[in-house]
């Protein structure tokens, strides 16, 4: 990666010990907040993507999970021959 101009400081609103853990984290690995940020910016920069999975990522996901599971469970249904012919659905819900 190369070095980056550091000529511009941004600051932003989180939660005091959540830093203070973090730095803890960076510390451990020879490391601090600023470079951290820096190589997830530039990361972002380079990959145009997020390098993690976000929360929006794992709400997607749970949807997409519960639709599988509730096609696998019809696809179930219909092999054991519990579902419902097309005249019975038109009749049940007035089609």
């Amino acid at each position: 990666m190369e070095n980056i101009a550091k000529n511009f400081q941004v600051s932003f609103k989180t939660d005091q010990k959540l830093v203070q853990e973090a730095r803890q984290v960076f510390e451990e690995k020879n490391s601090n907040l600023t470079e951290i940020m820096n190589e997830f910016l530039q990361t972002v920069v380079e990959t145009h993507d997020i390098p993690f999975e976000t929360k929006e990522d794992r709400k997607r996901q749970k949807i997409i999970d519960e639709l599988k599971a509730g096609i696998e469970e019809s696809y179930q249904q219909y092999k054991e021959g519990k579902a419902l012919s097309h005249e019975e659905v038109k009749e049940r819900y007035g089609l």
